[in-house]
């Protein structure tokens, strides 16, 4: 992704206590759990009374459209909110739109059909001196995959900047395909991120294994969007703020902005402030996976997969603006409207790794696989196809992590 500055701290802290069971996320979850099984409604319904986007599909290839919005007080709105957060540099919309860059597939015939779309952030060229940290560079050359790369030459105004360029995106025709409402995206940051498929690979398995476990995903938690899990919380925004409070439960409506974490006014207030965040997500994630000892409860916005329609959704319902934090407002869409996001809490789509203490091998959870050329979680033996090393910003040493994983699936002249 571009660069930043450091937004989190590692916490290890004791477990807090479990809140009371009439928490009103676990409420709401409940609530449509029942209904779905009783068959009063469907997951349609139960997702219709909260903002939804209608993207018209005459206006898709639009470069300037904005989406209407519906909520439960029947009042219709324009969204309008992301063009603002395009227009910096004095560029135009539609100069940003024309940096939606396709990365060319190979002319093999495994690689003819994509499988899967990746939208990737990054704000700067290409370039050699980052080539060990760039996803682009690695995974244009791979089966079953299309990149399309936003970003580049925008001035990064704060966290909600990615999502903007993406909102915008999916609405655009690239490369003379015009993406349906059902089509796969993942949106995955760059610099960071490495393909968990062997640089000498032919073999489209690996991403028809991650669509097929996003489907079943999607039909647990239909209308969702799948969001990468880890260990770590919080980014400071959320020491400034109480679960529930950026949303107003009812409407969706956003009643608070979160702050931009790392900035002045937004640094780490205080362990005790990310309890309450704490005990909700843990509390929630163990609800979900009938697993007393999750430790991977929390969201990681640098990876996410998600149909384009429910992906737009989700971005609209969270109406980012200027410099919000956007992993402290999908957090609290999480606590708020847990039927709009599934975490990847077993790490089946996405791996993300963590820094430990003083030495960064600690915190590498990932060992190749002999028998496939691919990296294997050291306990669980998943091999997700995204493995994510965060936290880079805060331990420039992890980026050795970052090249390990690199040299063991074969990419040894993306190494610096």
């Amino acid at each position: 992704m571009a660069n930043h500055v450091p937004r989190k701290t590692t916490m290890h802290i004791s477990e807090p206590p479990r809140p009371p069971l009439q928490s009103p996320a676990i409420q709401r979850e409940n609530s449509i759990r029942r209904r779905q099984a009783s068959g009063r409604t469907s997951s349609n319904n139960a997702t219709s009374t909260l903002p939804q986007g209608h993207v018209d599909e005459a206006a898709t290839t639009k470069l300037n459209n904005c989406t209407p919005i519906r909520n439960r007080t029947k009042k219709i709105a324009l969204f309008c909110g992301y063009s603002a957060l395009l227009a910096v540099s004095g560029k135009s919309l539609t100069a940003s739109l024309q940096r939606l860059i396709p990365i060319d597939l190979l002319t093999t015939s495994n690689k003819n059909t994509p499988l899967l779309q990746v939208i990737v952030y990054e704000t700067g060229p290409a370039s050699p001196k980052n080539a060990a940290r760039d996803f682009i560079a690695k995974a244009e050359v791979l089966p079953g995959l299309m990149v399309h790369k936003v970003g580049e030459g925008h001035e990064r105004t704060g966290w909600s900047t990615k999502w903007g360029l993406v909102r915008q995106a999916l609405n655009t025709v690239t490369n003379g395909q015009t993406f349906t409402e059902d089509t796969v995206f993942v949106i995955s940051d760059n610099r960071d991120v490495v393909p968990n498929i062997a640089a000498s690979s032919v073999d489209t398995t690996p991403v028809q294994q991650f669509l097929d476990t996003f489907e079943r995903m999607n039909k647990e938690y239909p209308g969702a969007v799948v969001i990468s899990a880890e260990e770590g919380c919080c980014v400071g925004a959320l020491t400034y703020a109480k679960p529930g409070e950026y949303f107003d439960p009812t409407s969706g409506a956003r009643n608070k902005r979160a702050c931009e974490s790392g900035k002045e006014g937004c640094t780490w207030a205080g362990d005790e402030f990310a309890e309450p965040w704490k005990a909700v997500m843990l509390f929630l994630g163990k609800t979900r996976t009938n697993n007393p000892l999750l430790k991977t409860a929390y969201l990681n916005m640098g990876l996410i997969v998600a149909k384009k329609k429910d992906l737009v959704r989700f971005l609209d319902l969270m109406d980012l603006q200027g410099q919000e934090d956007d992993q402290a407002v999908a957090t609290d869409v999480l606590n708020n409207f847990p039927q709009f996001i599934a975490l990847d809490y077993a790490g089946e789509l996405f791996g993300n790794n963590k820094w430990e203490g003083n030495n960064w091998r600690d915190g590498c959870l990932y060992e190749k696989d002999k028998t496939s050329n691919r990296l294997a979680h050291h306990e669980t033996g998943k091999m997700p196809l995204f493995l994510h090393t965060s936290g880079l910003a805060n331990n420039p040493g992890f980026v050795q992590c970052l090249n390990r994983f690199a040299q063991d699936l074969g990419y040894v002249g993306h190494l610096n």
